[in-house]
């Protein structure tokens, strides 16, 4: 549906997804993103709830994996 060339509908989708977006708690972006991985949710279903924050979960958990790759053999407080 337009409106003096501006399409509300779109508008109303763009709306939601921020909405939807905001009201997950970080748990359940976790959860979602679990759910991704496992291949219980599309990519597509992930990208809207999650939205930039899919790629967010990616780089801090590829960060915590390479953490926790380091050797730390060598390291002690004294």
């Amino acid at each position: 549906m337009r409106l003096g060339g501006i399409n509300i509908s779109e508008l109303a989708r763009r709306g939601l997804r921020a909405k939807l977006r905001e009201s997950l708690s970080d748990e359940e972006k976790i959860h979602l993103y679990q759910q991704y991985k496992q291949g219980e949710i599309s990519e597509d279903v992930a990208e809207v709830l999650l939205g930039d924050g899919l790629a967010e979960i990616e780089r801090e958990q590829d960060a915590f994996e390479d953490a926790m790759a380091l050797d730390t053999d060598d390291i002690y407080q004294s």
